[in-house]
């Protein structure tokens, strides 16, 4: 693995805003990013970088010669094999279309609850109980005598 800046944020990668240098990547890794509604998958292998994200193009960048990830080069035949060893790493971790299925449920079970509570006589997810809340419990100062 690459050396990575003795400041490090929470995730275990360099904090920006403590960096001497630019950031040195660790020669192997697989990541999930979300941004906006799309979700995407990588795997990053030595000097290869392998982007996943359903409906869309994979993408494969060289960084050693492109570190600005300008050139994508997924398509090319010459890279082929890369490209799929690195698909391999990162969808053979887990079966994509079941945990989408799964994902697709829990949203349709979601949006029902949802759209059925939201509509109905006043009962909602954050329960209230019947009685006064305010008065069972203490408040203030620890003088019983005082409401």
């Amino acid at each position: 693995m690459n050396q990575i800046s003795p400041s490090t944020s929470l995730n275990g990668l360099p904090d920006a805003r403590h960096r001497a240098a630019p950031f040195a990547w660790p020669s192997d890794l697989i990541w999930i990013i979300k941004w906006f509604n799309i979700i995407a998958r990588g795997s990053r292998k030595d000097r290869w970088k392998y982007v996943w994200t359903r409906n869309h193009d994979d993408l494969l960048f060289d960084m050693a010669a492109d570190p600005q990830e300008l050139n994508d080069l997924s398509g090319d035949p010459t890279h082929s094999e890369v490209k799929a060893e690195l698909r391999g790493r990162l969808l053979g971790r887990y079966d994509v279309e079941a945990v989408t299925a799964r994902a697709a449920v829990s949203k349709r079970t979601r949006t029902f609850l949802h759209n059925t509570l939201s509509t109905n006589d006043g009962h909602r997810w954050d329960y209230q109980p019947v009685f006064d809340a305010a008065t069972a419990y203490v408040r203030g100062t620890n003088d019983p005598g005082t409401a």
